[in-house]
């Protein structure tokens, strides 16, 4: 400690240097460091959704989640496990220590999940790397006469996948409006005049919505790419699609049934300022990002999208953003350290002001300053020349008044043995020279020194 307050001391150039260098490290990471407006206290979770449509809570539980249940018990760091089984859903929440990480935690559930048998056509997947805190923004998808079904197309199909390259995005979850889908329905009388049974319209839709990749033909120095398309753009095309054959006449699919466009059965609406069809879009920050920087990048995106993506007349307007919240706190820390600071400005003000009173005192009282009036202390090791000249010459005074010696009751002759150990350096503390001789005490003296002789000489002591 004393080679570094020495060194300190010494060389004030490097100290500066030093502080420079602390301060800017300093602002640097502050100008890094997340600044959220919640804290994030959540453990390492990892969260398993199955999609069994149609299906009873009760066929669920024993097809899907209780094979999930045995297959991912006991991996490496597992505390705790949950699971839920309502109509057509299956999840299971696994809860692992602090000891891992959550990329860790979903590369053990992924790799036992490959190793559990479901029924097919089932696919197990994990939620995205998000907390409850994880919502940082929320829109609204608004346009001049579009429907809110067709809203809801432009959502699914160009705001999410674009938003969803936003560096920390973890996902983009959208709420309200049909989700559109084309419907087939069968006319179980032409089904049955016809021949056809239910598997062969299933089999014959799968069949017909794909492309076909064929070969090249070479003409001269150039080929031509052979494929077939198959996909499906309309009714019309899904109307067309060939089930079988019934006396050498093809049977198409728009003449066993009728096709048109439908939507997904849901389960509740979204309404917004008293409009109760709308459509709305929660961008999900993944776990341990930087807010700021992320709604940052949301809304450079969200103005990409509205200048030149979408369709005209359709725009993303926000109506929530953790921005002004992230502001709200940041203000307010920076209000209390302000507070601190002013406090601890009035403290550091107030040892100058006090230096002033005593000078304005000492004035009054007629007192010059010295290092005795101003409050010097001494400590019971100190063996500073100053203490030793007053000690040598209070000694010297001892001797020359030998025949009139100055007697305290309550002090003992200790002053005899001053002048036996003057030249020790712990005379201050064993003797002290005519004071109580106790080691370790601090002693402040008020000494008014004349030309009188030394027992004329008036000595204040007084231990602190």
């Amino acid at each position: 400690m004393r080679r570094l307050v020495s060194l300190a001391l010494n060389q004030p150039l490097f100290m500066m240097l030093l502080t420079a260098l602390f301060i800017g490290a300093g602002v640097q990471a502050f100008r890094s460091l997340p600044v959220e407006a919640f804290p994030d206290v959540t453990d390492v979770q990892v969260t398993v959704i199955t999609l069994v449509p149609g299906h009873a809570p009760e066929e669920v539980e024993k097809q899907v989640t209780i094979p999930l249940e045995i297959g991912l018990s006991g991996l490496p760091h597992s505390v705790r496990m949950f699971s839920h089984t309502q109509f057509g859903l299956s999840y299971i929440i696994l809860t692992f220590d602090d000891q891992v990480n959550d990329y860790f935690a979903r590369q053990q559930v992924l790799e036992r999940l490959q190793a559990v048998e479901l029924p097919q056509g089932l696919q197990p997947q994990l939620a995205p790397l998000s907390t409850a805190i994880g919502e940082v923004y929320r829109f609204r998808l608004k346009g001049d006469h579009v429907s809110a079904t067709e809203l809801r197309s432009i959502e699914n199909w160009d705001v999410d996948r674009y938003l969803r390259m936003t560096p920390g995005v973890a996902d983009i979850v959208s709420f309200g409006a049909f989700i559109k889908q084309y419907e087939v329905n069968i006319n179980p009388v032409r089904m049955t005049s016809y021949g056809v049974a239910m598997q062969q319209v299933v089999a014959a839709l799968g069949r017909g919505n794909a492309n076909a990749g064929g070969s090249y033909i070479e003409r001269g120095e150039q080929q031509y790419i052979v494929r077939g398309i198959g996909l499906l753009r309309s009714v019309d095309d899904i109307g067309q699609v060939v089930v079988a054959q019934h006396g050498g006449v093809p049977v198409l699919v728009g003449d066993i049934g009728e096709v048109k466009a439908g939507a997904v059965p849901r389960q509740g609406i979204t309404g917004q300022d008293g409009d109760d069809e709308v459509v709305t879009g929660v961008v999900l920050m993944r776990k341990g990002e930087n807010p700021s920087e992320v709604l940052a990048a949301v809304k450079a995106r969200v103005e990409t999208l509205n200048a030149s993506i979408l369709p005209r007349g359709v725009q993303i307007v926000p109506f929530y953003d953790r921005t002004w919240l992230i502001d709200t706190t940041l203000r307010t820390v920076f209000t209390n350290l302000l507070e601190g600071a002013r406090a601890s400005a009035i403290v550091a003000v107030m040892i100058p002001l006090s230096l002033l009173a005593t000078f304005i005192g000492l004035t009054i009282r007629g007192i010059p300053a010295n290092l005795l009036s101003l409050g010097a202390r001494r400590c019971s090791r100190c063996s500073s020349s100053s203490w030793r000249t007053f000690r040598s010459s209070r000694c010297s005074a001892r001797r020359d008044a030998s025949s009139r010696r100055w007697r305290t009751p309550s002090r003992r002759r200790s002053s005899d043995r001053c002048c036996s150990r003057s030249r020790s350096s712990r005379c201050c503390v064993s003797s002290s020279c005519g004071t109580y001789p106790t080691r370790r005490t601090v002693w402040f003296a008020h000494v008014s020194v004349s030309t009188a002789p030394f027992w004329n000489t008036h000595w204040h002591t007084g231990g602190g």
